[in-house]
């Protein structure tokens, strides 16, 4: 059978020869220019869709990365903050010594309280120190809320004790701040098992010390109470005004034990002195400034004013070196926080390289491979062009 192909049939067919071989060239040529395999889905769907889920998962990892890049900023200015408030306790603690040392008058104190109410105030900016976002670092979850604002000389704390958090990673999540009222205002008082003073109004030179725990405390109020002169004596209440040790005999440097603790006293107590012991409480870190500024600023040189500062100064103290305490383990655990960022930021970074290198061998053209195509291609081409130039130049006339 004969077939006989007319002269638009075989310029039809030239043309489509031509045009097929002029697309897989210019494909060639693309792919070559991009430096990509897949220039769309259809190239090849299975890879384009891993391509898509490996974009998805590097674009991810990269928040996560911006994420812990930001965390370790705020950290470590945290960090530095923590520095800054140890720096100034430190210095109160030094002024305190010195104020209560016998060998200052009244004129030194008063120096020493102005500088230890500057030092509170400096205290007050850092508590209520932003981020380099605005966001106040102390207020928990309330980043726009002022967190200390004081009235008179009582601080109230404005924001939460939430904390904010940072996710660093696919199964991490790092703080970003501490709560103020767990770091300024969770003071604990005394010793932490109890917290002993003395009255305002004694008028002997009794001073008391922060005591200790012997037993199982029993947690009430108790109060000391010096009954008799020559020999002196003392009685011991509990908060319902009932006696549980004494009439007691007392010598300056004595130790009194009762409901589990032992407290020791010196000096020389007057009869109607009162001495209070009571369980730890809590109590905010400006508030123990602020007594030592009134102490300072208020008692003379007399020697029942004397033994009042020293206990007063003894309380204060006890509020500085545990709220130091608690700084120290804040800032340490700061600096632990900087070290799993930085660890998490290098697990992100290998996970980033791996998707961009399991990426790249999926779409990514061997250049090779596609300068070989594209020559193929090239003179594929050209031998249509040409077979088309000479069947489109040729007629009936050439062959008679």
């Amino acid at each position: 059978m004969t077939v006989r192909l007319s002269t638009s049939m075989i310029f039809q067919n030239s043309m489509r020869t031509m045009m097929d071989s002029q697309r897989e060239l210019d494909r060639a040529q693309q792919q070559m220019t991009t430096g990509k395999r897949l220039l769309s889905a259809a190239d090849d769907p299975a890879a384009s869709s891993a391509v898509f889920q490996l974009r998805e998962a590097r674009q991810q990892m990269e928040q996560y990365q911006l994420n812990a890049t930001a965390a370790q900023s705020q950290a470590g200015y945290q960090e530095s903050v923590y520095g800054d408030i140890n720096n100034i306790l430190q210095r109160v603690r030094d002024l305190s010594l010195q104020g209560r040392s016998d060998t200052t008058n009244q004129g030194d104190r008063i120096i020493i309280a102005k500088e230890i109410e500057g030092l509170r105030d400096s205290l007050i900016g850092l508590a209520n120190s932003t981020d380099v976002n605005g966001d106040y670092m102390f207020s928990g979850n309330k980043s726009s809320t002022i967190p200390f604002v004081e009235n008179g000389s009582v601080m109230s704390y404005q924001g939460d004790e939430g904390v904010r958090e940072l996710k660093i990673g696919a199964n991490r999540l790092v703080a970003v701040n501490d709560s103020g009222k767990d770091v300024f205002m969770k003071i604990p008082t005394g010793n932490g098992v109890i917290a002993a003073t003395g009255s305002a109004t004694n008028t002997g030179t009794g001073m008391i010390d922060l005591g200790n725990e012997v037993a199982g405390f029993v947690n009430d109020t108790y109060t000391i109470q010096f009954t008799a002169a020559s020999p002196s004596t003392y009685e011991v209440y509990d908060s319902s005004s009932a006696l549980i040790a004494g009439p007691t005999p007392f010598s300056n440097g004595d130790s009194l034990s009762f409901a589990g603790i032992n407290v020791s006293i010196s000096g020389e107590p007057n009869v109607g002195d009162t001495f209070t012991v009571e369980p730890s409480g809590q109590s905010d870190i400006f508030s123990s400034l602020q007594r030592l500024v009134d102490i300072f600023n208020t008692t003379g040189d007399d020697p029942a004013s004397s033994a009042y500062r020293q206990n007063e100064v003894s309380r204060a103290f006890s509020g500085l070196d545990n709220a130091m305490e608690s700084i120290g383990v804040l800032r340490s655990q700061s600096g632990s926080r900087l070290n799993a960022i930085e660890q998490q930021k290098t697990v992100n970074d290998n996970l980033i390289y791996q998707g961009t290198v399991s990426i790249s061998q999926l779409e990514d053209v061997d250049m090779v491979e596609a300068v070989m195509a594209f020559q193929m291609q090239l003179q594929a081409l050209q031998a249509s062009q040409q077979s088309f130039s000479l069947v489109q130049r040729q007629s009936l006339f050439d062959f008679l």
